[in-house]
């Protein structure tokens, strides 16, 4: 079995924690209404604006490249640069990760209000420093419902 190594490590509480907030602080500010979350077009808008940001390290080990829509699914996508698909083992590196990232989004009430309340899907995608698929996960209001939030 591959170890989780210093990526793991570094996505601990902190590192999602950052994660997280740094991705919400470019988008949430660009909201100037509850409905623009509510269309295609506006969460189209909203990646377009937020990418004039990026890409911007997040943590020591985390980048946020760029920021997609696809009709009401907004796709977060992570580099992470220091670290190699082939020395993780990607099943504990997911499954660690998703509920880390689950309970800090669902913790954030603007962002349960702004999109998963109103049917927004939030996807998180995370690759290598080559560009090899590490894990992806969406998030919805049903993510949030579970965990009671």
């Amino acid at each position: 079995m591959k170890n989780i190594g210093p990526a793991l490590a570094a996505l601990g509480a902190i590192g999602v924690f950052a994660l997280v907030m740094i991705g919400w602080k470019l988008v949430l500010p660009l909201f100037s209404a509850k409905a623009l979350a509510r269309t295609p077009q506006g969460l189209a808008k909203v990646a377009a604006q937020a990418n004039k940001d990026l890409p911007k390290m997040v943590d020591n080990e985390t980048r946020l490249v760029r920021i997609d829509s696809t009709g009401l699914t907004l796709v977060y996508h992570y580099e992470m640069p220091n670290v190699s698909a082939s020395g993780l083992d990607l099943h504990v590196f997911h499954e660690t990760l998703l509920p880390q990232v689950r309970s800090k989004t669902c913790a954030q009430q603007e962002v349960r209000s702004m999109f998963l309340d109103n049917g927004d899907t939030l996807r998180y995608e995370y690759v290598d420093r080559d560009g090899v698929r590490l894990t992806s996960f969406d998030l919805t209001q049903e993510d949030c419902t579970k965990l009671g939030m």
